[in-house]
């Protein structure tokens, strides 16, 4: 896929990386456009306990994986 053709470098980088690691939603430049103009967005405590879980258990599928190699 022509990252070079990606108006944003970091919307680029972004997409390289989802590639990288299957995730097919944010290897669309449209989308994570629409991700980084977001302006403001507010969460509540629980909210952002429930996302770092998620970051957790996706850092370490990711290095399940790459010790499976």
């Amino acid at each position: 896929m022509g990252y070079e053709s990606f108006k944003n470098p970091l919307a680029a980088k972004i997409a390289q990386n989802a590639r990288n690691l299957g995730f097919e939603q944010l290897m669309n430049e449209e989308f994570v456009q629409m991700l980084l103009s977001s302006k403001k967005m507010e969460l509540s405590a629980v909210d952002r306990e429930n996302l770092e879980q998620i970051f957790i258990k996706l850092m370490e599928i990711e290095e399940k994986v790459q010790l499976s190699k």
